[in-house]
């Protein structure tokens, strides 16, 4: 790995639920840094408004410069979040309200 990247995957349920998991990934002189965050929760759709009710939230966290620092599956508080929507073919484009835009592609 030579470059930072962010993996992000959401999967959405017929039943209102969707699960995550977002992953950033960081080379570092003593290896790759890795932070994950899993959230699940229900989803409403509102309008031209996604709103996720986020039930659970855990991070983990491996650092091979600083291993005593790690963890797994650490609970978090939940945080609702608000998006805008819009779709494209099989492309779902999510607009926070700080104007960060994720692109999500349907797996199939």
């Amino acid at each position: 790995m030579t470059e930072d990247q962010a993996e992000f995957a959401y999967r959405f349920l017929p039943d209102g639920r969707f699960r995550s998991v977002e992953i950033l990934s960081q080379a570092r002189p003593a290896g790759v840094f890795e932070y994950r965050r899993q959230q699940e929760g229900r989803a409403q759709v509102i309008g031209n408004r996604l709103v996720l009710q986020v039930s659970s939230l855990t991070t983990t966290r491996s650092d091979p410069g600083d291993p005593a620092g790690d963890y797994t599956d650490r609970p978090q508080q939940p945080t609702d979040l608000t998006y805008t929507w819009r779709t494209s073919g099989t492309t779902l484009s999510l607009r926070s309200g700080d104007g960060v835009i994720l692109t999500l592609d349907r797996q199939q």
